[in-house]
Formats: C-alpha cells, sequence, structure tokens
C-alpha cells in the first residue's frame, strides 16, 4: 500500500494472496474497510483493520478509475507468506531470476539461486522485478550489488535538498558480469526501484516493461507517549543519475524502461481483447495482464538474443 492523492493506494497484490483472488487490483483506491471510511487514515491504520484472526473475513470498498461507483469485496484473512524466489533456465542459455518480494530472507535466496542458475550454465540473466513492492534500500542496493562492481547505487537527499546519505557498490558483493535484461512495471515499488535505477543509470542490463510505480523516501519511526505511531518522510532516494523514484508529479516518478513493453497501442489492443473475452471481470483482468506479462518476457528475450555472450566473472 501508499498514499496518492492523500487516499490509500494498492501498489501490488501477491500472486495467489487473498487480495488478488478476490479481485482487487494495482490501482485500486481503498476507501472503506469493513463499513469504516479509511481515506483520513494512515496505511499502518489501514493495515491494522485489514488484518485480523485468520479465517475470518473482512469487507473493502474501493474505487476504481475504470467505475463510476465504488466496487466491494470480501477478503479472507490468513497468514502472509512470502514467495520465495523462482528461478528456472529458458532457452538461449538464459537464466530467468524472479523476485516478487525483497522482505528478508528472499535477498539471501537471490544471491543462492542465482549463483546456481551460473552453475547450471546460465550466459545471460533476465531479472525479473515485476509486482515487487516491498523490502528495504539497503535490500534493493544488494540486489544492484550482484550485478555492479563499483558506482553509487543511490543518495538521498532531505526537505532543504541537502544530500543525507550515500550509498556506493560492495564490490565484495559482486557475483556476475553476464549480459543481462530486467522487467519492470507499474507495480515494481521502492527497493526493486532502487536496484533497478542503479543498473540503468550504470548501463549494466537494459530495463524493458512499464514504469515502475515511484515509492523512494527515507521514514524515521517514532512511538508517541500515548502509543501513537508517527511516521516522518524524512528525504527522498535518487538514483544515481539525478532522478527522484517519489517525484512529486506522478507522471515523472518511478524509474522508465530503455524499452516499453506493450507499447501503448498493443496495450489497448490487449485491453480490448480482454474486454470481449467470454469470461467474469476477475478472469478476464487475470487474462489480460498474464497476456502483457508474456509480451514483456518476449521483448526482453529478444533483446538478451541479440546480446554477444560473455563469460562468468
Amino acid at each position: 500500500l501508499s498514499k496518492r492523492t492523500e487516499l490509500i493506494y494498492v501498489v501490488s497484490t501477491r500472486q495467489n494472496g487473498p487480495a488478488a483472488e478476490a479481485g482487487i487490483r494495482a490501482g485500486d483506491f481503498i476507501i472503506v474497510v469493513d463499513g469504516l471510511n479509511v481515506e483520513d487514515k494512515s496505511i499502518p491504520e489501514v493495515e491494522s483493520l485489514l488484518r485480523g484472526p485468520e479465517g475470518s473475513s473482512v469487507k473493502v470498498s474501493v474505487f476504481r478509475s475504470s467505475r463510476t461507483k465504488p466496487v466491494e469485496f470480501e477478503l479472507a484473512r490468513r497468514p502472509e507468506v512470502v514467495p520465495p524466489v523462482g528461478s528456472k533456465m529458458l532457452d538461449g542459455g538464459v537464466g530467468l531470476l524472479e523476485i516478487s518480494s525483497l522482505a528478508r530472507p528472499t535477498i539471501d535466496q537471490a544471491r543462492v539461486k542465482l549463483r546456481t542458475l551460473i552453475s547450471a550454465g546460465a550466459q545471460k540473466v533476465l531479472l525479473d522485478l515485476r509486482g515487487c513492492a516491498d523490502g528495504a534500500v539497503g535490500d534493493g542496493a544488494e540486489l544492484a550489488n550482484f550485478f555492479l562492481q563499483s558506482g553509487l547505487v543511490c543518495y538521498s537527499r532531505n526537505h532543504a535538498g541537502e544530500q543525507v546519505e550515500e550509498v556506493k557498490v560492495k564490490p565484495e558483493s559482486f557475483i556476475t558480469d553476464l549480459p543481462l535484461a530486467l522487467l519492470i512495471d507499474g507495480t515494481t515499488a521502492g527497493a526493486a526501484e532502487v536496484a533497478a535505477g542503479a543498473i540503468k543509470d550504470a548501463h549494466r542490463g537494459t530495463v524493458v516493461g512499464e514504469r515502475s510505480f515511484g515509492l523512494g523516501s527515507s521514514q524515521s519511526r517514532f512511538t508517541l507517549k500515548n502509543g501513537a505511531l508517527l511516521i516522518l518522510s524524512t528525504a527522498k532516494i535518487f538514483t544515481p543519475s539525478g532522478r527522484m523514484i517519489q517525484d512529486e508529479n506522478p507522471r515523472q516518478a518511478g524509474i522508465r524502461p530503455d524499452l516499453q513493453a506493450p507499447d501503448d497501442d498493443r496495450h489497448q489492443d490487449l485491453l480490448v481483447e480482454s474486454y470481449y473475452d467470454d469470461k467474469d471481470e476477475v478472469a478476464k483482468y487475470k487474462v489480460f495482464r498474464e497476456k502483457i506479462a508474456k509480451e514483456q518476457l518476449d521483448r526482453a528475450l529478444e533483446v538478451l538474443a541479440r546480446v554477444p555472450l560473455k563469460k562468468a566473472a
């Protein structure tokens, strides 16, 4: 979850999680939880309302740009499961590394699985960060370190515009200089954007997909005497080239891909195709996103196919 225009915004939903299964989508604005209007609530407050005993349910009303009225969903509460890092060998010697969360311990899993792909004969790497919207800045920096040998990962500036922190590449964390392509979309946020921004600015790999969400700030948490939690954004995070990840203008925020996939016309074609599909709305949207995901994967593989082979470091 994040906040845009002072409303709670769904950045991403976990694949096969309660929200995705119920029909909630990235881009929805949460306005009511179990009958309580949450338009003036903080993210921690809304997260607390969404949680509850395992096996119980919660009703959530969202505003969706394609609808004129709020849409209500009922979510089954169950323990949150951080999806493991996925990896497999694809045709053409491409090792695919899929990371949908950078919360611990996935960064450690990613390190092991990347090394395993290389040991299995991977000659190129495809890093998939679509749907990856959590994790700390340090975890995003660590992921970038796997592919970078020197330079800057990111830096931050406070509200006065003063640089307050600089995160540099740690050479000891470097793993490979194999040809690299990176997949991102509008559900790529936070730590994953730190990694994508560093890789893009270093011209280390080709970024394919859609513009990422744009979530990058340093926060400090304070517990008040009455037990309330105060969260302050103290600095904004910038990529090495000076791009502010969480720009005040949503149209300027995020990491822009080197290759947009699908392009605007193709995106519209896929949307129209899904509209006429003989399925319910949840199933239509799932098929629509699956078609987009496949097109992005195909474009990334085409990019890697044109890159000359290089021996592993």
